[in-house]
């Protein structure tokens, strides 16, 4: 999966994180915070910040522990809410971490780290018609 786009949501305005496959023919829509849609959007634009956010400050700690992102996973949504894996290998030992898919997803950009979601994830999220990112909002068909 890959980051298409970090729109506002039509109606609440709430930022909405819109993943999709290679072919772009399938779109993950999971809604995030504003600080995360932040810390992403910076990546995808590759602005830099005066000071170190937070998610700058966590890799930096790993690349100074020798560790680094391997992938981040979505891996099951329960309800309306998404869970996500961040697997980190240090020494050839890999580390899966439980977190928010906005972060893991934050971590995996600044690494530039392979983005996954899983099957039954897709089968009860993914949009496969496609919804329509138009001047800044989202409207999911």
């Amino acid at each position: 999966m890959k980051v298409k786009t970090v729109a506002a949501d039509s109606e609440s305005k709430a930022p909405v994180m819109i993943l999709t496959d290679a072919d772009e023919q399938v779109m993950l829509p999971i809604w995030i915070g504003r600080f995360e849609a932040d810390a992403i959007t910076g990546v995808l634009e590759k602005k830099e910040t005066m000071r170190p956010m937070t998610y700058d400050l966590f890799r930096a700690a790993l690349v100074a522990s020798g560790a680094r992102v391997v992938k981040a996973t979505i891996v099951e949504l329960k309800e309306t809410t998404y869970y996500a894996r961040l697997v980190i290998s240090q020494d050839g030992k890999e580390t899966e971490l439980d977190a928010r898919p906005s972060d893991s997803i934050a971590m995996a950009l600044r690494f530039d780290a392979p983005i996954f979601a899983a099957e039954a994830v897709l089968r009860a999220a993914a949009i496969a018609d496609r919804g329509k990112a138009v001047d800044g909002t989202v409207t999911l068909t």
